[in-house]
């Protein structure tokens, strides 16, 4: 390639750089009308079937059943055809049906934030968390109103639509390990919390 050639395309580049909203805008309209099938947009499903069966593969579970109706009947076989479907069929059906009901463009924006971590009362084989393992999780004393009120204002102004707060325990009765003196508790943070309406609040 020529240096003539890389000045033009740094050139263009710089442009592009510097006007990000329109580059922005520009990809918004590729991805939208090149992926996005139903009421955002149409996808020609035809093209690809025929094609998929022009090479003698037959069509998998997923792809016989991604556009059909609403179903509530599955029986065991049907799913089991579906979860043994190729991973790259199920990834591009699963996300046409995604699209086909969601603006595929829009994310929602989730913060967690773990009040009370390690030192649980149960056995689960998979979590470190539990105190029933040596792990490199140390158990914490939950957290004060104060830290978590602070977390979730600053998610909120961060842009986040929702906020759960996670606990590692069974139930209040059975936790353990939440430090000697702590006297704070999930309910205590009822009370402050309608002060981040409208933020939906969520506890695990």
């Amino acid at each position: 390639m020529s240096f003539t050639s890389l000045r033009s395309l740094s050139t263009r580049a710089i442009q592009i750089t510097n006007n990000k909203n329109a580059a922005l805008l520009n990809c918004t309209r590729l991805y939208t009308a090149a992926s996005t099938p139903a009421k955002f947009a149409t996808i020609d499903e035809s093209a690809r079937v025929q094609k998929q069966m022009a090479f003698g593969r037959d069509l998998s579970a997923a792809a016989n059943n991604a556009h059909g109706e609403l179903r509530f009947d599955w029986k065991k076989e049907e799913i089991e055809a579906i979860y043994h479907s190729p991973i790259m069929e199920l990834l591009y059906h699963g996300a046409n049906v995604h699209r086909m009901h969601f603006d595929p463009l829009a994310v929602q924006q989730c913060t967690l934030l773990s009040i009370k971590t390690g030192g649980c009362s149960e056995d689960c084989k998979y979590c470190p968390q539990s105190s029933s393992y040596s792990t490199v999780v140390k158990a914490q004393k939950m957290l004060d109103t104060g830290e978590v009120l602070e977390a979730a204002r600053a998610a909120k102004a961060a842009g986040s639509t929702r906020f759960c707060m996670g606990a590692a325990w069974r139930d209040l009765a059975g936790r353990k390990g939440t430090g000697k003196g702590s006297t704070d508790t999930p309910t205590n943070l009822f009370v402050p919390l309608p002060q981040l309406h409208p933020l939906p609040i969520l506890f695990s």
